[in-house]
C-alpha cells in the first residue's frame, strides 16, 4: 500500500502587490511575509490574504478590460459593414451590449479588495 508524504504547510508568502492596509505597513514587493509575525500592527496573515486579493483582482479587471475593448471593436465594426441588414446591427449592438458587461464585471474586481476588507473588519 503507498504512503503518501506529508508536504508542510507553509508559513509565508512572497508579497507581489501592495496590500494597502491602513495605517499598517507590510513588507514591499517581493519580501517574504511570515503568518505569525506583525509588520506595523497588522498580521503577516493579513498581509498575505490582501496582496493575494489584491494580485488577482488586478489581473481579473486587465482580462476582463481586454475583452471588453475587444468586444466594443467587435461591435462596432460589425455595425458599420451591416448595411441594411438588421441581423448584423443586431448582432453589432449585443458585442456592445456584452462589452458594457464587461466593463461593469471589471469594475466589480477593483471593488472586491474594499469589500473583503469590510468583511474583514466586522
Amino acid at each position: 500500500m503507498p504512503v503518501l508524504a506529508q508536504e508542510e504547510v507553509p508559513n509565508s508568502c512572497t508579497i507581489r502587490r501592495d496590500p494597502r492596509l491602513g495605517t499598517g505597513t507590510c513588507l514591499g514587493v517581493g519580501g517574504v511575509c511570515q503568518y505569525d509575525q506583525e509588520y506595523g500592527g497588522v498580521s503577516g496573515a493579513l498581509c498575505c490574504l490582501f496582496s493575494t486579493v489584491y494580485f488577482a483582482t488586478d489581473w481579473a479587471f486587465t482580462i476582463f478590460m481586454v475583452v471588453a475593448v475587444i468586444m466594443v471593436l467587435m461591435g462596432a465594426f460589425t455595425i458599420l459593414t451591416a448595411g441594411e441588414k438588421i441581423d448584423q446591427v443586431n448582432k453589432g449592438r449585443d458585442y456592445l451590449m456584452f462589452a458594457a458587461i464587461g466593463l461593469a464585471v471589471a469594475l466589480l474586481a477593483k471593488a472586491i479588495p474594499a469589500i473583503v476588507r469590510f468583511m474583514m473588519a466586522a
